[in-house]
């Protein structure tokens, strides 16, 4: 499952999910059409300044765009509309930013080298900039928002973009995992940083289907055999 956020719609916490680097912040985002708007796939801001730390989607150009407090690069390749798009953004603990779309590793990918580092992180956001004046402008389905307190490596936007599931990738340093798969607030699974839902936002289906890819799904194991009401574990 995902949910749709339609022009208005955004989901935000009153707290950040990482206060600064390093950090690698993915998910799964399919725009309904690509038109003029900057959607906030994941923002984490200082809500009094306006300061933020983001990936977005520049849908004039199609591109994906990184954003640390005044550093910036957008990716050269483009994002599709309809269809779902990978979104990879890692910061170094030496403020080397690196954003990647849809597991393209190659010269079309975002980079910055001695950016300028994350501070006064106070919110959480998905659809919007948390600031007194914002503008939400997402227009489209967003699945499987995951937060990790290291910089992930290329090969793991690439394994990330084949449909691995974010547990299976340096699981110790998730800090936040959102599928997005219920209605009402949006529910960290990990961290427990519930995201309060502004807006009347659908689920809709997710990439697992839509996309095709083989996206990992834990086992489901029964233990102990023998017993009246046997326990359910998710491994």
């Amino acid at each position: 499952m995902a949910r749709q956020l339609i022009t208005g719609d955004y989901l935000e916490a009153a707290s950040a999910v990482v206060l600064g680097d390093p950090f690698t912040m993915f998910a799964w985002y399919k725009p309904n059409a690509l038109t003029s708007n900057v959607p906030q796939i994941l923002c984490i801001s200082d809500f009094s300044l306006g300061n933020r730390v983001s990936m977005d989607l520049v849908e004039s150009s199609g591109v994906m765009r990184i954003f640390c407090n005044g550093s910036t690069d957008s990716t050269t390749n483009t994002a599709t509309a309809g269809v779902w798009n990978s979104f990879f953004y890692s910061m170094t603990a030496s403020n080397t930013m690196t954003g990647i779309l849809n597991g393209d590793t190659s010269a079309n990918k975002a980079s910055v080298t001695g950016g300028n580092q994350a501070a006064g992180l106070d919110r959480t956001s998905i659809g919007r900039i948390a600031r007194p004046s914002p503008f939400p402008s997402m227009n489209g389905s967003i699945a499987y928002v995951t937060v990790w307190n290291v910089a992930l490596s290329d090969a793991d936007a690439v394994a990330l973009d084949a449909g691995v599931h974010p547990f299976r990738i340096k699981p110790q340093s998730i800090v936040a995992h959102w599928p997005l798969n219920e209605d009402g607030a949006a529910i960290d699974i990990v961290g427990r940083l519930q995201l309060a839902e502004n807006g009347v936002i659908e689920k809709v289906e997710g990439p697992l289907l839509a996309r095709g890819r083989s996206i990992y799904i834990p086992s489901i194991a029964v233990v102990p055999p023998a017993v009246a009401n046997p326990i359910v574990m998710i491994i």
